[in-house]
């Protein structure tokens, strides 16, 4: 009988059953338990987050790597119970790339709102006001069109440019040094890139931008708000954050056609430059406004006429971001209509 129970066992299973040797022979059950009654492995591998020949877990914490079958893909969506939000408005920190195209049901609409963190306020461009000029029909007698140059340092030319009928200036300028550039201001540019970089975009520093442009009292602010896409939201900051102060100061913007014709305009006369500077704009708004045009601060070289070295600006030696504009090129010009008396170009001490 325990012959044939072994025999059974061994023919038939890969391995030992101890209840079927026990029912043959308990004198059998009892030598058969010295031995290893199962081996310890399983039918299929089990993977432990820590060694197995540790004690308890706690001795040995490291944990296998976290390794996806997939690499940085989820088979399913994940919906968060709360928004995202990112560390800047409508960007986000890695690129996000699609493996199919997205089609909009519309041009230039997105299937989804965007939500900005500062609301957007276009002025109403229809209003009868905004088609009214703000100069007189009558021109200016007399005009100075103050440039930032260096060379006004030490020149003297305050009470000069202070007695013109309209004085223009340029991009937000420090005012004391009235000795050399005067106090009065009837128009003064605001590059939006001051905007951007000063103000922060008028989101945050907006009381500051009010107290500055309060030294130029009433003079009017212009800004070239449709030359590019990314100027016109600052531009409308500004017209709406004066607005919001309560302040007695106007906004103006240059209308891109006049624009577009101006940069044609001097490019047909030989002007090879990117983009026309603040300074070739205004000069030539004066010339149409004016009947006297005279320039004060126009030099765009690093030394002076006595070949001494001066800065870019008489406030600093900040220079300009190169490949934009070419001052030499349009200091030619100047230069040029100054010969011919269209204009009168001030160079040194008045």
């Amino acid at each position: 009988m325990n012959q044939k129970i072994d025999q059974v066992g061994v023919k038939i299973y890969p391995f030992y059953i101890p209840t079927l040797l026990f029912l043959g022979d308990l004198s059998h059950q009892t030598a058969l338990s010295q031995q290893t009654a199962l081996p310890h492995r399983l039918p299929y591998p089990i993977r432990l987050p820590y060694p197995t020949d540790c004690p308890t877990p706690s001795d040995c914490p490291t944990p296998y790597p976290n390794r996806l079958p997939y690499p940085n893909r989820l088979p399913y969506p994940i919906r968060l119970p709360y928004p995202i939000r990112l560390p800047y408005p409508n960007r986000l920190p890695y690129p996000i790339r699609l493996p199919y195209p997205i089609r909009l049901p519309y041009p230039n609409r997105l299937p989804y709102p965007i939500r900005l963190p500062y609301p957007i306020r276009l002025p109403n461009l229809s209003q009868p006001s905004s088609n009214v000029s703000p100069f007189p029909d009558k021109l200016y007698r007399r005009c100075a069109v103050v440039g930032n140059g260096g060379i006004l340092l030490d020149s003297r030319c305050g009470s000069e440019i202070d007695q013109a009928d309209f004085v223009f200036r340029f991009n937000l300028p420090p005012m004391n040094y009235s000795g050399d550039v005067g106090t009065k201001t009837d128009l003064v540019t605001a590059n939006p890139s001051i905007l951007h970089n000063r103000f922060s975009r008028l989101n945050e520093q907006r009381k500051p931008f009010v107290d500055l442009v309060k030294m130029y009292e009433s003079a009017l602010i212009v800004m070239p708000a449709f030359s590019f896409t990314n100027n016109v939201d600052v531009s409308f900051k500004v017209f709406y954050t004066l607005q919001d102060f309560e302040s007695h100061q106007k906004v103006a913007y240059f209308h891109p056609d006049y624009l577009k014709n101006l940069a044609l305009y001097w490019k047909n006369r030989g002007l090879k430059a990117r983009r026309l500077s603040s300074g070739l704009m205004i000069v030539s708004t004066a010339l149409e406004l004016c009947d006297e045009v005279t320039l004060y601060g126009f030099w765009p070289f690093s030394r002076g006429t006595s070949g001494k070295p001066i800065p870019h600006h008489y406030y600093d030696n900040k220079l300009p971001k190169p490949g934009f504009h070419s001052m030499p090129d349009e200091f030619f010009f100047y230069n040029q209509m100054h010969s011919k008396g269209i204009l009168r170009l001030k160079i040194g001490t008045c």
